[in-house]
């Protein structure tokens, strides 16, 4: 095909023209088109553009080699689900690290506690004595408060449970008929009943949500500002009652005729009926973990029976998700996690003293360096004040553990705080608070 005669064959297109070209007859022509203009903002456009060109094609190298990276990742974790799962994990990261989850016939014979170094028994040791009370508690009829304030809470019956709230206290107190009522106790002293005495009233360990069983009907509510509100209720035909809230859900517990209790869990938000499955195995349980559905707890294993510390799944009836058999504690004793799930205080298998269990290590089966001792034995509810302190009530004051000390040195981190104007026998409850 033939040209027009007014067009000519266009210059040959040059094959070996290189970056650094391209960059000059770049600059060459911008510098040009802005010779006759106002200054710009830039005295060097050209090499602006070619530095934004060469962030450009930065981005999108790191972006393809990031995508290449997540294809590749989610290709092997599609093989992995692919493999049916060895065990169920839950709760923190360290829950789910790949570590034995189960001890079984074989494994290493469960090793009791070392005694503590320089001490035949801590009981014979003197505790560090510390001179502020942290926290507020009720002593005998009279709430006294960390900063010396004393409440007489006299008219309100036997105080179980105390909580201190922003601008006041919630109290459970049991009567005399043996039913219990939950009061808001005002800075003055002045009080006002929040339930009338029913069945069995538990308080949240932070104070926001409260459960309790009237005749034949189970409640839960959320308690804000001194008011008790928005309460779901289901018919609680079987014998229990509640005894611990479980993140949003409420534990109930009910006496075996052999004398062994056992556990069942109601989740009531959404109108959720309570349909009991009665778990014979679960012997004690302390707490829950931070994602409020996997519980610590105790359950009995084996021919002989024996208590093995564990985690549990409280959206299936408590079913059991890891062991930790080597941890040896005292079946169904008192005990208590910490917020962030890390730690566990609670009564020890022997020596008539209370442990202090690093979670994770425990569920990992590195029990020498899992647990120490942490003072006398648990006296009613331990609170903790922050993720690494826990106080608790004594015969003579309270003890206070500090878990992080504790963990490095076992000569260090347990002191004793004295109550003012306690005596022996007296009954202390310390108060919790909610946490930041």
């Amino acid at each position: 095909m033939q040209q027009p005669d007014n067009l000519q064959p266009g210059p040959a297109r040059p094959l070996g023209v290189t970056p650094d070209d391209l960059e000059r007859a770049l600059r060459e022509s911008l510098a040009s088109a802005s010779a006759d203009v106002a200054p710009v903002r830039h005295a060097d456009p050209a090499g602006t553009a070619i530095r934004r060109a060469k962030r450009i094609n930065r981005r999108r190298s790191i972006a393809g080699t990031a995508l290449v990276a997540v294809a590749t990742v989610a290709a092997a974790m599609g093989v992995v689900q692919l493999r049916p799962a060895p065990e169920r994990n839950a709760g923190p990261v360290w829950v789910g690290d790949p570590y034995p989850s189960i001890l079984r016939s074989g494994d290493p014979t469960p090793t009791q506690l070392d005694p503590p170094d320089g001490s035949d028994d801590l009981r014979r040791q003197d505790l560090a004595v510390g001179d502020v009370m942290p926290v507020d508690v009720v002593l005998n009829t009279h709430l006294q408060t960390a900063s010396g304030k004393v409440v007489d809470l006299a008219a309100l019956g036997t105080v179980t449970q105390a909580h201190r709230a922003d601008s006041g206290w919630l109290i459970v107190a049991a009567q005399e008929t043996g039913r219990s009522a939950l009061w808001w106790v005002n800075p003055d002293g002045s009080a006002r009943e929040l339930l009338p005495p029913v069945e069995a009233v538990v308080l949240a360990s932070d104070g926001l949500r409260v459960a309790w069983l009237d005749g034949a009907r189970l409640f839960s509510a959320s308690v804000i500002r001194g008011q008790v509100s928005g309460a779901q209720q289901s018919a609680a035909l079987t014998q229990g009652q509640p005894v611990s809230f479980l993140g949003r859900a409420v534990l109930m517990a009910r006496t075996r005729d052999g004398g062994d209790d056992e556990y069942a869990v109601w989740w009531p938000d959404g109108g959720e009926a309570f349909k009991p499955t009665w778990n014979g195995t679960t012997v004690g349980i302390y707490g829950p973990l931070p994602d409020g559905h996997t519980v610590v707890g105790q359950v009995t294993q084996g021919q002989n029976n024996r208590a093995c510390l564990a985690l549990l799944d409280a959206r299936n009836a408590l079913t059991v998700l890891k062991t930790a058999c080597a941890t040896r504690l005292k079946r169904d004793g008192s005990g208590s996690v910490s917020p962030d799930g890390r730690w566990l205080v609670a009564d020890a298998e022997t020596a008539n003293l209370a442990a202090l269990v690093d979670l994770s290590g425990a569920f990992k089966q590195r029990t020498a360096t899992a647990t120490r001792y942490a003072g006398p034995l648990l006296t009613g509810r331990p609170v903790w004040t922050d993720a690494n302190t826990v106080v608790r009530a004594d015969h003579d004051g309270l003890v206070r553990v500090e878990a992080d000390e504790l963990a490095v040195d076992q000569a260090k981190g347990v002191e004793h705080l004295a109550v003012p104007s306690m005596k022996a026998g007296d009954r202390v409850v310390v108060a919790s608070k909610q946490l930041v």
